[in-house]
């Protein structure tokens, strides 16, 4: 136990914040209480003499601050038991601020030292406590990457981040310390704005700004710099805070974003105009809502009807196909086959549509399903007059196979290469029997059954033919059909394009076995008549 006043003097003076305990446990009783500790605490060394350091407050399990750990009892023990000093971890205490009535988060680096006397046995324990709250705070602050300056009401500076003092050396060239006023920074041609930027923060308003300038390395940097007034625990203004973000990235995102975004518009823009100007109906439809998001004015006089008409597809489908019956048997269809899913099945060809002023149409139409996006492109092509032409040759087809079959006379035609072109049914026939197959357009005209000499005397009459000749034969031929040799009378003529090229051959084959017959018995008649009458003369001169 310290005895000389000198001593006693001396551990008052000593600057860290000290009590003097006994080593009397489990108590360890305060029998001195150094100055700066009284100052630290704020309290009369007569409230702590006397008293276990357990009671007294900062000390207390109900005073730790949450996250701290009272080991100053182990720590106690550790220098009894060692008479080696020992530092305890660093302690989080709620303090009372000094001349009001409230509590602020302290830290605090404790640690015990041994007094020992001759023998080396622990007389008392110096407790003393050093402050640390300015320099963790210090260092939690400059931990972060946001730089920022703390401003008092008169502009001056009372506390900054390290990367304030990078970030004013980078944009001004200049260092910034504690103590100046903000306005010392300022350009002399900019000191009224700035002015007025501090004034409107210290009224509670809240101001930002950004900040380009070129870094070390030539790029260009941005920063956002924000303004908010600093308040105290009563949220009464006492200063301006000011933060700085380095925004360069999202300033570059940013304008890449923009970029794409102008890139993506102009896409739009030209996509919207290929789709407005290609020469098919084409309709945007969202599939869950049914509605028409874009069409284009194919569409629209494809159709015959307004776009205002055609939103939605209850409305296309009523405008469109007026007739009930006829309605009910496109939707069905034209729904199950959407329904499938499947894209091959949205394909309907030769459908009949009327217009807004009743004339009809015919258009074959596609659906393209972009299930993801939900969208359905509904597409069309107007085939009106291409279906009329179809008619047309359909019906001219028609009555020539009409004309052409009406007839049991044989009518053929081949190419330059002797394959068939057409042929009536008589002539089908009649080869079906002969050969025991029915050619088909593309095939030679010529078979094996044929033999050779028959074959040979053919391909002369077709490439007379061919030679741009048109005559006619009279040939007696084997009827299959009729199973008896027969007469008829076969015709070649040369086929032309209408600009006078040669592209086959068009042959006709008569029976004109009954005309051959009656003028064999007419001749027979003749002959037998010309006898009788050589007769009778002959019995004339006779007598």
């Amino acid at each position: 136990m310290v005895e000389s006043n000198q001593q006693t003097n001396l551990f008052r003076a000593f600057p860290l914040s000290s009590l003097l305990l006994l080593p009397d446990t489990p108590y360890f009783t305060i029998t001195d209480v150094n100055t700066a500790y009284v100052k630290a605490i704020d309290a009369p060394a007569s409230e702590l003499i006397g008293k276990s350091i357990f009671d007294f407050p900062p000390y207390r399990q109900d005073n730790l601050a949450a996250g701290s750990s009272n080991n100053l009892e182990q720590s106690l023990f550790t220098v009894l038991n060692t008479g080696k000093s020992h530092k305890m971890a660093i302690q989080k205490y709620w303090s009372r601020v000094e001349g009001k009535n409230k509590s602020e988060i302290r830290y605090w680096q404790p640690e015990n030292i041994p007094v020992l006397d001759e023998h080396n046995k622990v007389t008392c324990i110096i407790h003393s406590i050093q402050d640390i709250t300015e320099q963790r705070m210090s260092l939690l602050i400059n931990k972060t990457e946001e730089s920022y300056i703390l401003l008092d009401e008169s502009l001056q500076i009372i506390s900054l981040h390290k990367n304030a003092h990078h970030l004013f050396k980078e944009i001004l060239g200049v260092h910034v310390y504690k103590g100046d006023s903000i306005l010392d920074y300022a350009q002399p041609e900019n000191i009224e704005t700035v002015k007025a930027l501090y004034n409107s923060v210290l009224q509670g308003h809240t101001e930002e700004s950004e900040i380009s300038f070129p870094a070390q390395d030539g790029a260009i940097q941005d920063l956002l710099v924000k303004y908010a007034p600093a308040k105290d625990e009563d949220n009464q203004i006492i200063g301006v805070l000011v933060t700085a973000h380095d925004i360069t990235e999202h300033k570059k995102l940013q304008s890449k974003q923009h970029e794409l975004f102008t890139e993506l518009k102009q896409r739009n823009a030209f996509i919207e105009t290929v789709i407005q100007n290609i020469p098919i109906a084409i309709a945007v439809n969202k599939i869950d809502e049914g509605n028409a998001i874009l069409v284009n004015k194919h569409f629209i006089e494809t159709y015959g009807w307004g776009e205002e008409e055609l939103t939605d597809i209850s409305s296309f489908f009523e405008k469109v196909y007026p007739d009930e019956n006829y309605r009910k048997e496109i939707m069905d269809r034209v729904m199950a086959d959407i329904e499938s899913g499947d894209p091959e099945r949205m394909n309907w060809k030769g459908v009949t549509i009327t217009t807004a002023s009743g004339e009809t149409k015919v258009v074959n139409s596609k659906n393209i399903p972009l299930f993801d996006q939900n969208l359905m492109i509904s597409t069309a092509i107007d085939v009106t007059e291409s279906a009329r032409h179809t008619a047309e040759i359909n019906r001219i087809k028609t009555n020539q196979e009409s004309l052409i079959n009406g007839t049991d006379d044989l009518i053929w035609s081949l190419d330059t290469n002797l394959c068939i072109i057409t042929a009536n049914n008589a002539y089908l026939e009649m080869m079906k029997l002969a050969t025991h197959r029915i050619p088909s357009e593309g095939d030679s005209v010529f078979v094996e059954s044929f033999g050779e000499e028959l074959t040979k005397a053919w391909k002369s009459y077709y490439n007379r033919a061919l030679q741009g000749e048109s005559f006619s034969i009279r040939e007696q031929v084997y009827n299959p059909i009729m199973q008896t040799m027969i007469y008829g009378l076969i015709s070649f003529n040369p086929m032309y394009t209408s600009g006078g090229e040669l592209f086959g051959i068009a042959c006709y084959s008569k029976d004109i076995t009954e005309d051959i017959l009656r003028l064999q018995a007419l001749e027979n008649a003749k002959e037998e008549l010309n006898k009788i009458m050589n007769s009778s003369l002959d019995i004339i001169c006779s007598i």
